[in-house]
Order: structure tokens, then C-alpha cells, then sequence
């Protein structure tokens, strides 16, 4: 019977200290796990957006390397020397209205990739544009001064460039690519 008083003596001296001390440790728990679901939620989605991106610059190069094909060929239809396009060539707001605007695609000459991509929102689309054409008289002295180009002689063929517009797998996934061709 002794044995029982002094427990029971013990249980009303008891303030709760342990309860309080597991709360609170449980509540660190807590936080540190939540905090840790934000951070892998976060790299998930930063993931997510550079997969996208990566997917946008291959099908960019793509068409790139289709445009090229084509310009070499003499199959590209190139906008022709003088064009009010090539005073904006290198503002990508200006480009992505061209690409974006299908009202202006018979103007800009926008040829849309051949070939079937998968994963991206559309297929990439690109322009060619004719920067100088050779006209020089006999005796091959410089007669266009390119601003990118410098003088150019009878000697030069004809220099293209060509800009391609890509969507990855969002819509916010956007690359321009631009490539001087001789």
C-alpha cells in the first residue's frame, strides 16, 4: 500500500513539462518538412521550365538547320534586299509579332518547320532575309556598305540572314535565333 500513496503523490507534482517539450518539437518537425516540400516544389517547377526551354532551343535549331538547307538549295523564299524588316532585326519584341501575327506571314515570307516535332506547342517557324546582293561593276570594287557586313564586292555571294521563332512545352518557353548565312 505505501507503494501506491507515494505514485500518487508523485502525479499531483506533475506540471506537463514533456507534453509542452513534445508539442514543440513536433511543431519543428513540422515546419522543417513543410519548408522542404517548398524547396522540391520549387526545383520541380525550375526543372519543369528549363526542360521547356531545352526543348524550344532544339526545335529552334532544327528549323535553323532546315533554313540553311534551304538556302543553300535556293529553295528559301529570303525577303528581298531593302526591306523594312531589317532595321528591326535585332529587337525580339519585333520578331515575336511577326511570328505570333499570322496576318503578317505572307508579307515576312514565315516558312513553318517541315518536319513533326514532338512536345512542343507548335511547330518553330522562320524567315529568311536577302542582307546584300552582289552588283559590284568589273573591276570588283566595294558598292554596298552593309552595316553588319562592311563593303562588299563582285566577288560576294549573296549574304542571308535567317531568324527562327520556337515554343517549347508552355507558352513561356520562347527562343529567337538569329544566323548570318554567305
Amino acid at each position: 500500500m505505501m507503494k501506491r500513496k507515494q505514485t500518487t503523490h508523485l502525479h499531483r507534482h506533475q506540471q506537463g513539462a514533456v507534453l509542452v517539450v513534445g508539442l514543440l518539437i513536433l511543431l519543428l518537425l513540422t515546419l522543417i518538412g513543410t519548408s522542404a516540400m517548398q524547396g522540391t516544389s520549387m526545383q520541380e517547377r525550375m526543372s519543369g521550365n528549363m526542360r521547356d526551354r531545352n526543348l524550344a532551343f532544339q526545335a529552334a535549331e532544327a528549323a535553323l538547320r532546315e533554313a540553311e538547307r534551304a538556302v543553300r538549295q535556293g529553295t528559301a523564299s529570303a525577303i528581298p534586299l531593302g526591306s523594312e524588316i531589317v532595321t528591326n532585326s535585332g529587337d525580339p519584341a519585333f520578331w515575336a509579332g511577326i511570328f505570333t501575327d499570322t496576318s503578317t506571314h505572307v508579307d515576312f515570307r514565315v516558312t513553318e518547320y517541315g518536319g513533326d516535332l514532338a512536345g512542343v506547342l507548335s511547330q518553330p517557324m522562320y524567315v529568311v532575309e536577302t542582307l546584300v546582293a552582289p552588283n559590284a561593276p568589273a573591276g570588283g570594287e566595294p558598292v554596298v556598305e552593309n552595316i553588319e557586313f562592311g563593303p562588299v564586292s563582285e566577288t560576294t555571294s549573296n549574304m542571308f540572314r535567317v531568324t527562327v521563332f520556337a515554343v517549347g512545352g508552355t507558352e513561356a518557353a520562347v527562343v529567337i535565333l538569329q544566323t548570318n548565312l554567305l
